[in-house]
């Protein structure tokens, strides 16, 4: 569940529909997709700590890591970061989807796509 209060109360219209009421001007279509993986950035500090020396978490500069994840409204923020840097101020027909492998584990994802509309009011 994407929370869209913080946005909301500072200007920014996200909207799940595809129109909207008062007269806009179209700026582009956005499409962001995140892979959960091995986050080179993300360093955890208590497989840092653990004295195991394997190459499953080790990166290249000998930094242990951990599997990343990033939540929903992580993702929504970097979408609207950059509808912003556009000169957006809207969202239109947004929608998050988790994109699943077809025949195989249905529980595993192997990406998040998030798009949307945007637009200036």
């Amino acid at each position: 569940m994407a929370d869209f209060r913080p946005y909301t109360e500072e200007g920014f219209i996200i909207s799940p529909l595809s129109s909207y009421a008062a007269p806009y001007k179209p700026l582009a279509t956005i499409c962001i997709e995140f892979t959960p993986g091995y986050d080179r950035t993300y360093v955890n500090e208590k497989i840092v700590e653990s004295k195991v020396n394997d190459d499953m978490y080790l990166s290249a500069n000998g930094k242990k890591q951990q599997w990343r994840c990033p939540t929903q409204d992580e993702m929504l923020k970097k979408l609207v970061d950059y509808a912003k840097s556009i000169g957006a101020n809207g969202l239109l027909d947004y929608r998050f989807e988790a994109v699943r492998p077809v025949k195989s584990n249905f529980n595993q994802v192997l990406y998040y796509r998030l798009t949307a509309f945007a637009i200036s009011i």
